[in-house]
């Protein structure tokens, strides 16, 4: 049958250098390009989610501009903090994402279907969201360890999924995506003058650039298992800081545009209609064991 290719978006994890994925679905939208399966961990889940609810891009957007003024965040704190082992409350985390979609949705409501990548923190499993309540799912996917509060969800406590799964890529490939793109945020691990403009202790950056490496190598090999055709690195900045920089969200917002214009004549290309031998079908998420 002559048919377009499904086409699969993956979105990762990296804090405020995540709001590059807007940039990413604005240029995909204003192309009138259709996003069949979507997947994402952490911030790249969080936007996932919402686009997936049908949210306008620039609702996203303003969602996030809102959230990054202090006002709107001290009210994610957790009131108890000083007896806590995290600084966000998991209640205030889904309230607000409540306001933003604008109704209490299950992942059987979604426009597009949906894969969120989280953490077993005791069991150190990857879990795959694809059912139940979706706000409770994006709690978990971004729950960094020491500053979101824990989620259960069927007996697991759930953490952020960026330790094992950054870029969930194998998740719309296995959903059946025949034209896969692939967003990465994370930093450039050989980028010696982002670490340098972090502004933290040495001994602090030092354990966090390791860390980075490992989480770079997982998701290098993750990608080449899931044979994305497209791996997007926006060119951020270096001194847009995962955890701050939320003074420079347009900023991010553009680079993640500009690297999505990069690539529309060969995605464009990509996605032309053409001869299949089967329907298009979408399926649950599966990771790929490496």
């Amino acid at each position: 049958m002559i048919r377009k290719p499904v086409f699969g978006l993956t979105l990762g994890g990296g804090g405020v250098r995540g709001f590059a994925h807007i940039g990413v679905l604005k240029v995909l939208q204003s192309e009138e390009i259709h996003i069949d399966c979507l997947s994402g961990t952490s911030m790249g889940g969080i936007i996932a989610a919402l686009y997936a609810c049908g949210l306008d891009v620039d609702a996203i957007e303003d969602t996030a501009k809102r959230v990054s003024k202090l006002s709107e965040m001290a009210k994610l704190f957790d009131a108890h903090i000083a007896k806590l082992d995290h600084i966000f409350s998991s209640r205030n985390i889904q309230e607000f994402f409540l306001e933003a979609v604008g109704e209490k949705k299950q992942f059987s409501d979604l426009n597009i279907p949906l894969a969120l990548c989280a953490v077993d923190f005791h069991q150190a499993e990857e879990v795959v969201l694809q059912q139940g309540d979706l706000i409770t799912a994006i709690n978990a996917t971004m729950g960094l360890p020491g500053i979101v509060e824990g989620v259960k969800i069927d007996g697991r406590t759930l953490a952020d999924g960026g330790s094992l799964n950054n870029v969930p890529a194998d998740y719309v490939r296995t959903m059946g995506a025949e034209v896969l793109l692939a967003v990465d945020v994370s930093p450039q691990i050989t980028n010696m003058d982002y670490w340098k403009n972090q502004k933290m202790p040495g001994i602090a950056t030092g354990y966090w650039r390791a860390s980075a490496m490992m989480g770079a190598a997982i998701t290098a090999a993750k990608l080449r298992h899931a044979h994305a055709d497209f791996v997007l690195h926006p060119d951020v900045g270096e001194d847009v800081a995962t955890l701050g920089g939320f003074n420079q969200i347009s900023e991010v917002i553009a680079a993640g545009a500009k690297a999505t214009w990069d690539i529309m004549p060969e995605l464009r290309k990509q996605l032309k209609e053409r001869f299949f031998f089967k329907r298009a079908e979408i399926e649950p998420a599966q990771p790929i064991q490496l």
